[in-house]
């Protein structure tokens, strides 16, 4: 006996909902650029919380024209990265914070090394490449100190930040990301003073890096 669906019924929602339920989730709503595959490299990435969201609406296709309008996963992203860093910050010690954010940092980092491997031992070839980046960058060798200036913004290079809602010890991230890219030029331990960030207040984010 053949038993007649609806109009209505639509096998393509019934196929995306069973995938998502079998874990699938990221596999069917990973864009042309990789968006959550680059996002969940780093941290808790929330995936979870796209449930929240309805299959169609996740899958619905990109219209090219859309392309310089903002993904909503952008907001989504970093509201609740900023949720994170505030209940992490409510519910442990601010040294133990302080220590998982620098090591999120030293993590991203790794993720340019191949680019920052070829600077190895030569401080001022790298400093010279972030000239496009920065407003200034000095080197004083004799006494080993590294000023770093960077141009006023009024955002976070950080694609995680909406520095309207991401507590300030966030910061930390880039303490440890900046401590892994100098020592791996420099080739020995380094300590990173953050003078000023934009999500400090100022209006640029500036670094003091200091070696023996």
């Amino acid at each position: 006996m053949l038993i007649k669906l609806p109009e209505c019924f639509n096998f393509k929602k019934l196929f995306v909902y069973r995938k998502l339920r079998k874990g699938y989730l990221k596999d069917l709503i990973m864009d042309r650029k990789d968006f959550f595959k680059n996002v969940c490299k780093y941290s808790a990435c929330g995936c979870a919380g796209v449930m929240l969201f309805s299959p169609a609406d996740l899958l619905a296709d990109n219209d090219p024209s859309d392309d310089k309008k903002e993904d909503w996963r952008i907001g989504f992203m970093q509201n609740r990265m900023a949720r994170l860093i505030q209940s992490l910050n409510g519910n442990m010690d601010k040294e133990t914070l302080t220590s998982l954010l620098e090591n999120m940092g030293r993590h991203c980092a790794k993720e340019n090394i191949e680019h920052i491997s070829k600077f190895k031992g030569d401080i001022n070839g790298y400093l010279k490449s972030l000239e496009k980046w920065v407003e200034k960058a000095e080197h004083d060798e004799e006494k080993g100190i590294i000023t770093i200036a960077g141009k006023k913004n009024n955002s976070c290079f950080c694609p995680f930040v909406d520095i309207s809602k991401m507590p300030k010890e966030f910061c930390n991230c880039t303490l440890g990301w900046n401590k892994e890219i100098y020592e791996a030029v420099i080739g020995k331990p380094v300590n990173v003073k953050i003078d000023t960030t934009v999500l400090w207040g100022g209006e640029s984010c500036n670094f003091t890096i200091t070696y023996k």
